[in-house]
């Protein structure tokens, strides 16, 4: 790993979805012929794509496959079962405020310049290896090549020096990046309400798993888009909702 490199706390690919999710710019405007959910949904008998229509002035998503259970159900179906859906992940105002002090305790000045003073302490030893290296080829008291061989395996440790400061210089950067996962997850029914065909297809397919119909019956399951940050805060959520018997958030 080149020096600076470091791992991701957010997938890139999930931050961009979301990025592109809030400035409403998360991919080409559908057509009338090109409806919004095509393509995510399949049928839990067969395991078919469920294929949109138009009829009637109502769009049906319908399991082509002969004999199949699975029907037909209409959009305003569809759209029901993945607002309660959605319902389950997005985040309470109590949970939202606990995770804001969450990632500012993660980010905190007093632990920051701990690191700060360790890694400096740690520099300053690691240079003074390699003066003192430096001068004993100067004094002749070792030959080239084992000052070469030696100062190969300084640069290393210079090197691993360099990618960990380099992980706390992008922690602020991290925090950004978690605030704006929670921040499209506090109203995640609204912003699929307000969003075009687009947004909401984009919308649907990073937060929600295991699309299926069954019958009449829409099922889908919350994926867990959100577990990257929840772990690394240490953070435990119930399910969010308000308006149900539910244990609150329990953060350690």
């Amino acid at each position: 790993m080149r020096s600076g490199v470091h791992e991701r706390l957010i997938a890139p690919s999930l931050f961009d979805r979301v990025q592109e999710v809030k400035s409403g710019k998360a991919g080409p405007k559908v057509t009338r012929h090109d409806h919004t959910y095509r393509g995510l949904f399949r049928c839990g008998y067969c395991v078919g794509p469920m294929v949109p229509e138009l009829q009637s002035g109502h769009i049906y998503y319908r399991c082509p496959k002969k004999g199949c259970p699975t029907k037909t159900v209409r959009e305003e179906a569809v759209v029901a079962a993945i607002e309660a859906c959605l319902l389950k992940t997005q985040l309470s105002l109590p949970n939202m405020e606990k995770f804001d002090a969450l990632i500012e305790d993660w980010i905190s000045t007093d632990e920051a310049q701990e690191l700060e003073n360790a890694w400096q302490i740690r520099r300053a030893n690691l240079q003074d290896r390699i003066d003192r290296l430096t001068d004993a080829l100067v004094d002749r008291l070792i030959d080239r090549e084992t000052f070469a061989d030696r100062r190969e395996r300084l640069t290393l440790d210079e090197e691993a020096l360099d990618r960990e400061r380099a992980n706390w210089d992008k922690r602020a950067q991290k925090a950004a990046e978690m605030r704006t996962l929670i921040e499209i997850a506090k109203d995640l029914v609204s912003s699929h309400r307000l969003a075009d065909s687009a947004q909401k297809r984009q919308l649907v397919e990073m937060t929600t798993s295991k699309r299926q119909v069954f019958g009449k019956n829409v099922c889908l399951e919350p994926s867990n888009w959100l577990d990257e940050v929840k772990n690394t805060l240490g953070v435990s959520f119930g399910d969010p909702g308000r308006n149900r018997h539910r244990r609150g958030p329990d953060i350690r």
